[in-house]
């Protein structure tokens, strides 16, 4: 059977490669320069990508713990064993393979990013990149007020609506297939003194981390700070004291960043 299997893959890639020599002067025009042990010669941010609109498959969802197994030193066929073949006309001859997959936010919207794989002349692979580079991570703001009632901080101050928002936080968490940390920055408005701010804003962010562990996100994984009533994304000016506590609100935040710590 696993002969057979084996069989089905060679030919598989076989066909692949009957195809996309058809259309090898156009694909060889676009690679990278990369050198006989598998580096590329420009840096990353000059490297050449692929348009997605021209991928011969259409973006996928990668299993993410496939993905992530892949290493430095890998063969083709074990790296086509973990995400299959490229999603652009190279298989042979082509010392980079490109794909394009889809990745599921934190609110169920949808990214795509791209992903290359760095051969050398012996088609072993040597570097690996996404595009954008830091494609895996995550980063959003959750609304202060959404959380806690004005002037509120504490875990047992969480509204009943701002709990469904962090449940729905923690599941995705929980789902991702990767190592990350998790970064939590409390901002405030400008209303009360700096010092006041500074720990109310350290407060909710401790509290939004300490309802993550409570849902199963492990302790290590979650770091926390307060940022005060710094770097605020709204000004508000010449409103009563009620209308400008609501023009203030974008001001009253946690950001939730979610970082790989592998790619």
């Amino acid at each position: 059977m696993v002969k057979g299997l084996k069989t089905m893959k060679k030919f598989k890639l076989l066909g692949l490669v009957l195809i996309g020599s058809l259309g090898i002067t156009a694909c060889t025009s676009k690679l990278n320069n990369i050198s006989s042990d598998g580096k590329v010669e420009v840096n990353e941010a000059n490297l050449v990508w692929p348009e997605i609109s021209k991928a011969t498959n259409n973006a996928i969802f990668p299993d993410v713990r496939d993905l992530m197994s892949i290493a430095k030193g890998m063969s083709r066929d074990e790296i086509y064993d973990l995400i299959r073949e490229p999603h652009f006309f190279e298989v042979v001859w082509s010392r980079e393979w490109n794909y394009v997959f889809k990745f599921r936010n934190a609110d169920k919207t949808v990214r795509i990013c791209q992903f290359k794989v760095i051969f050398d002349k012996n088609r072993v692979a040597q570097e690996f990149f996404f595009k954008p580079k830091n494609c895996l991570n995550e980063k959003f703001d959750i609304s202060a007020d959404a959380l806690f009632d004005f002037d509120k901080g504490d875990i047992t101050d969480i509204k009943p609506q701002g709990k469904v928002r962090l449940d729905q936080l923690a599941d995705h968490l929980r789902n991702l297939r990767f190592s990350y940390q998790v970064i939590l920055t409390g901002y405030t408005d400008r209303l009360g003194n700096s010092d006041y701010n500074q720990v109310l804003s350290e407060k909710r962010a401790r509290s939004v981390g300490e309802y993550l562990e409570m849902k199963g996100i492990p302790s290590s994984f979650i770091t926390y700070k307060g940022k005060g009533d710094r770097f605020p994304i709204r000004y508000c000016i010449d409103y009563d004291r009620e209308d400008l506590i609501k023009c203030l609100a974008p001001n009253r935040r946690v950001n939730v960043e979610i970082k790989s710590l592998r790619y």
